[in-house]
């Protein structure tokens, strides 16, 4: 009953998340300037407890960035994407993080990959789309709501953000966050 209340609970506050981010209006959103260690810092901690609990290490390279976001939808996009890493991941595997900045054109990008049970070629185009999981993540995970990745779509297009998926059944997902126009810290030396 108590993992019931728990499952229902979470479903609950994915679909309150869904609707506040539906209700997003680009127009009254406001963009902030964010550095993305410091967003990727935020996630790892928060979601290095249930890793652990799931023997999957997170191994983390950041080449720091600034990019202009709504700062809470970036972090719920973001640890949405580490969590299905790790819920859909292999125990004793990890799940690599990393962000790449390209210098000339001022393009980046957050690469998340997990060594997990892969996503289907045939599920590919749906795994977007709301209360959508297939049979063999329902399987793997029977508290799925279906909802989460719905969450990031959505996030990203408010952040104007371009997403890219590449999966390998058996063998793991990796899921491109690109940002298309970002700065660089300002170099601090002594």
């Amino acid at each position: 009953m108590d993992l019931r209340a728990k499952n229902m609970s979470s479903l609950i506050l994915d679909l309150l998340r869904l609707e506040r981010l539906k209700d997003t209006c680009l127009d009254t959103a406001v963009f902030e300037p964010v550095e993305i260690q410091s967003t990727l810092q935020k996630c790892i901690e928060k979601l290095t407890p249930v890793a652990s609990s799931k023997n999957v290490t997170l191994n983390l390279s950041i080449e720091n960035f600034i990019c202009k976001v709504i700062p809470d939808q970036l972090e719920i996009l973001i640890e949405n994407i580490i969590t299905n890493a790790i819920t859909y991941s292999h125990e004793n595997t990890s799940v690599e993080i990393l962000s790449r900045v390209d210098q000339n054109n001022l393009h980046a990008s957050i690469t998340i990959t997990d060594h997990g049970i892969g996503i289907e070629d045939k599920d590919l185009p749906n795994i977007f789309n709301e209360y959508f999981y297939s049979p063999r993540a329902a399987l793997h995970n029977k508290a799925t709501s279906g909802i989460g990745l719905s969450i990031v779509k959505i996030a990203a297009e408010n952040n104007q953000l371009k997403i890219k998926v590449l999966s390998e059944p058996g063998a793991g997902t990796t899921f491109t966050v690109i940002f298309s126009t970002i700065e660089l810290p300002l170099a601090t030396g002594n």
